[in-house]
């Protein structure tokens, strides 16, 4: 009913801006004026652009008083001054008028049937009519010529009139009913009100349509993905809905009072401020997407004080109204805070008016019951909101830390991490830095997104910086802004230059063990300020908690391992997993045809050294001659201790003199070897026998007695050198 209203009033206006067209004709034909009495295109021309002026003046006047905000008002007002200029009189006829002006409707009825508006269809046709008709009423009445007595003379001139009316009629219609029809089947039937439907209705279907699509999709089979763009999805879904809401609710505030402006404001917790979220205004000054700050204007002192406010005369109000660009001569205005059912404050509604006293207190009832469905309405969007992310965390988290379960090594743990960490957000670096406990410094161990800084494998001290602070604490650290951090918090070292790339960092404890020592850290990186926060941050901590679980449990498994497979003393490997190697590699000599060598040496005078400085004495002399025995043999070779002072070292794909070499390597490296403690300088030698198969034994014993009796002929034939096993030994 609004827009048939407003077409009627712009037809209304057309035909008494045509009367005074007629008007001025009368006046100029009084006047004598032959040029313009003699030449009706002259007429049309100045009464045409006469009435284009008037149109166009009285379509601001409204846009700027009424608040009209469609340009298809503007739009229609210039097609009815050239429809009206371009009328058909006998003149026109001769310059060519008809087809252009039956052009020109028929241009302007298929654009708006295209675009789904039947009264501007409606409209265009009645401008037709007036301007078929004008002229003869003009000519007839208004200049006086000569009324015809017969009837003939009567209808001749509605002949052609009549021929092209009927076919623009019809043409018309179908186009009238093509639009309808489009429209229609656009806002789902006949029976579909002719108001705008809010946004919170409109959306019903598309969701549902989602929805559908969503679920079809989540049906088929997907490749896992770790990624928290969920958040952002879920955030700008909450936006979605949030404006759908306030541009309902300020909807049906609009047609509910008589209000200069309607307004809808959400408050952000996190940065204390109302933004200006939907409106419908008679005003074209208002301040779109606003920012009021919590306890200024009007708008900010209503949520400080969660009270409501009405006056009916601000202009002596000390807080002014922020939400317009200037000053629109606003007497009376009614807030209202939005307040969530456990007293969170939500957002704002506001109406105004420029009449003193508008409102009254049935008004301030109304608009709180606004508000309180606002409330409601909004609270559920965000619980929603929250059980869904917290539902996709939960599975984010699952899907992740479930990776970690089957490892056992702590490499594989840290790089299963930093291959998931970089695609839980965009724009990240990921830096894992590990304790080493012989050197009693950090090392970066893993850098993954990082075109420049730390590489893998750079040591640094752990006495002071960003990461020495989690290494000591235990203790994550977030950074928002690195910039903003004096010169005296640094990364690394106190002297490194300073990466001006990154900006927030997220640096978490990793391997925290039961003593609370820390023995990795895992740092994430951002170029931008304050990029975890809230979700991102809690999620990627979890992530990164579950991980350091897996780390203590992989770190647990090797010392395991190595207790079970290793000598304590020496850190060699045991006699029983030596059995279980050389059983391995003398099946794998056999099956492919391979030779295999086997070292055994024995600490010459050991027991001297027991009997003569301890025990004490003893071990270190052990774990010094393991020590020369791993920097001799190759990385293939398989060192061992054997038993007591006696150690073996299995070489792989070595024949009899190549073991001889390596057992020369070992007993030269022991013999320039000082064993010091603090009070004496101990030399060390070793004897050593080797044997090789197939050219000496054929099976694991045999190959193990002939190198002892080797090293036994060593022995018992001057001690400190290499004999490789001969028969007759």
């Amino acid at each position: 009913m609004k827009r048939l209203g407003h077409v009627l009033i712009l037809i209304l206006e057309i035909t008494v801006y045509s009367a005074l067209f007629g008007a001025i004709l009368f006046f100029a034909a009084a006047k004598g004026n032959t040029v313009v009495s003699l030449n009706p295109l002259i007429l049309g021309s100045v009464g045409g652009a006469l009435l284009l002026c008037v149109t166009a003046g009285s379509l601001l006047w409204r846009r700027a008083c009424l608040g009209f905000r469609s340009a298809v008002w503007v739009s229609l007002a210039v097609n009815a001054a050239v429809l009206l200029f371009a009328h058909p009189d006998d003149s026109l006829s001769g310059f060519g008028g008809h087809p252009v002006f039956l052009l020109l409707y028929s241009a302007l009825i298929v654009v708006y049937a295209a675009t789904r508006k039947p009264h501007i269809v409606l409209t265009v046709w009645c401008i037709y009519l007036l301007g078929e008709i004008a002229p003869l009423i003009i000519e007839w009445f208004v200049l006086e010529h000569t009324f015809p007595v017969d009837g003939a003379a009567w209808f001749s001139p509605l002949i052609p009139i009549s021929k092209r009316a009927a076919m623009v009629t019809a043409m018309g219609t179908l186009a009238f009913a093509a639009s309808y029809g489009r429209r229609e089947e656009r806002e789902g039937g006949p029976l579909q009100s002719t108001i705008h439907t809010p946004a919170l209705a409109r959306s019903t279907t598309e969701t549902k349509r989602a929805e559908g699509e969503k679920e079809s999709a989540e049906s088929q089979p997907q490749p896992p993905s770790y990624s928290l763009n969920y958040i952002d999805e879920l955030q700008s879904t909450a936006t979605h809905d949030l404006d759908n809401i306030l541009s309902s609710v300020v909807y049906f505030m609009s047609r509910n009072f008589r209000a200069y402006s309607s307004l809808g404001f959400v408050f952000d917790p996190r940065k204390q401020r109302f933004v200006l979220n939907a409106f419908v205004s008679k005003s074209m000054a208002v301040a779109e997407g606003i920012a009021v700050p919590l306890g200024k204007g009007i708008v900010g002192t209503v949520g400080a004080r969660k009270r409501s406010f009405m006056s009916g005369d601000v202009t002596g109000y000390n807080q002014r109204i922020w939400y317009y660009t200037g000053n629109q001569m606003i007497n009376s205005v009614l807030a209202v805070p939005i307040i969530s059912g456990n007293g969170e404050l939500v957002g704002a509604l506001v109406i105004d008016s420029k009449d003193r006293s508008a409102f009254k207190d049935r008004d301030k009832e109304i608009l709180m019951r606004f508000s309180t469905l606002a409330a409601a309405l909004i609270t559920n969007v965000r619980m929603r909101v929250h059980e869904e992310m917290t539902a996709r965390q939960f599975k984010l988290l699952y899907d992740i830390s479930s990776r970690f379960t089957s490892i056992l090594e702590t490499d594989k743990v840290l790089d299963a991490l930093v291959a998931v960490l970089p695609r839980m957000r965009t724009g990240i670096r990921v830096l894992v830095m590990t304790f080493d406990e012989d050197a009693g410094r950090g090392v970066v161990a893993k850098v993954v997104g990082a075109r420049h800084g730390p590489r893998e494998g750079m040591m640094f001290p752990i006495n002071h910086g960003v990461y020495s602070y989690v290494f000591t604490t235990a203790k994550p650290l977030h950074i928002e802004d690195l910039r903003t951090l004096p010169n005296r918090y640094y990364r690394f070292v106190p002297d490194e230059t300073p990466d001006l790339r990154m900006r927030s960092l997220l640096v978490l404890p990793l391997g925290v063990d039961d003593r609370a020592r820390c023995h990795a850290v895992v740092s994430i990186e951002s170029e931008w300020p304050g990029y975890f926060r809230g979700e991102t941050e809690q999620v990627l901590s979890t992530l990164v908690s579950n991980a350091s679980v897996a780390y203590v449990r992989a770190m647990l498994y090797q010392r395991m391992v190595m207790l079970a497979t290793v000598d304590g003393l020496t850190l060699l490997t045991n006699h029983r997993t030596f059995m279980d190697n050389l059983t391995h590699e003398v099946q794998r000599a056999q099956r492919y045809g391979r030779q295999l060598s086997l070292i055994l040496m024995d600490i010459d005078h050991f027991k001297k050294f027991n009997d003569t400085y301890g025990h004490q004495i003893g071990d270190l002399v052990l774990r010094e001659i393991a020590g020369c025995i791993r920097r001799a043999v190759r990385v293939n070779d398989l060192p061992a201790r054997y038993g007591g002072e006696e150690f073996a070292v299995i070489v792989p794909e070595t024949g009899p003199q190549s073991a001889v070499v390596t057992a020369e390597r070992v007993r030269t490296t022991v013999e320039s070897h000082v064993v010091g403690t603090d009070s004496h300088q101990l030399h060390v030698t070793v004897s050593l026998g080797c044997a090789t198969m197939p050219t000496h034994a054929d099976n694991v014993q045999s190959l193990i007695n002939r190198a002892d009796k080797a090293l036994y002929y060593s022995k018992e034939t001057g001690r400190n050198r290499v004999t490789l096993y001969r028969r007759g030994m």
